[in-house]
């Protein structure tokens, strides 16, 4: 495998139609209609014109993501001018000047129109270890886990996008792909992001149901993740690239 380049959004395109799958790692993230514009895409489906009116309703980038003070936090509109038709997060109104703190799961909602499950996935220590990477346990993070989204009336998604910290850990689902589950230190397997790269972990997988290449990750190894590797999850399989939007 090639030297992993320093990258702060991974992108897992499917060989088949399932939802691509988004890690971000920027200090914002961008939540809104516009595939070119926002991590986590929020389109009516399916793209109906009676539901491109409703999309239309939506912001381009309609609330965005951010860290304050060591603790992420959302605020309305595109982080220069606000929502035309404003956001809620549990029922409070997001400004566009001032971040609201999530502490725990929510409702985020867009225009009072498109409501998402705001999950916070978060480890109150570094309690992971990684015997292929020591430097892991070395690595000061203000905030260990991940936010993961999911559509509140489980309508299709065109991405399933994280916005990781630290580490993201999965389970695999029985047709394929990841399940997201809070940071233990039994889990299955984990997206690491240490010193400016992504990681794939087998932590609790027998072998062959994890696959970076023709690497089969066996129980404790860890391998960075390169553009244009191949990398299987169980049974499905997803082609390595950087997001450059």
């Amino acid at each position: 495998m090639t030297t992993p380049a320093l990258n702060d959004s991974l992108l897992l395109t499917p060989e088949d139609d399932s939802p691509c799958i988004h890690l971000i790692a920027r200090s914002q993230f961008r939540i809104g209609r516009s595939p070119e514009h926002a991590d986590w895409v929020a389109r009516f489906q399916p793209e109906t014109p009676e539901n491109e009116i409703f999309t239309n309703e939506l912001g381009r980038v309609h609330v965005i993501g951010e860290v304050i003070q060591g603790r992420p936090a959302l605020r309305d509109g595109n982080g220069t001018d606000p929502s035309i038709n404003g956001s809620t997060f549990n029922r409070q109104p997001l400004n566009a000047n001032v971040g609201v703190p999530v502490r725990r799961r929510g409702m985020l909602t867009l225009g009072e129109l498109y409501a998402i499950d705001l999950v916070p996935l978060f480890s109150e220590a570094n309690d992971f270890l990684v015997e292929g990477l020591p430097e892991w346990r070395d690595q000061p993070a203000e905030i260990q886990g991940a936010i993961v989204f999911a559509p509140r009336l489980l309508e299709p998604t065109l991405r399933d996008a994280a916005w990781i910290f630290t580490r993201l850990d999965f389970a695999l689902r029985p047709t394929g792909g990841p399940a997201w589950l809070p940071p233990a230190p039994g889990n299955a397997a984990t997206f690491l992001r240490c010193n400016g790269e992504f990681w794939l972990v087998n932590a609790n997988l027998p072998s062959g149901e994890l696959y970076v290449d023709a690497h089969d990750l066996r129980d404790g190894d860890a391998v960075p993740l390169t553009t244009a590797s191949t990398l299987r999850l169980g049974m499905r399989e997803y082609t390595v690239s950087w997001d450059e939007s």
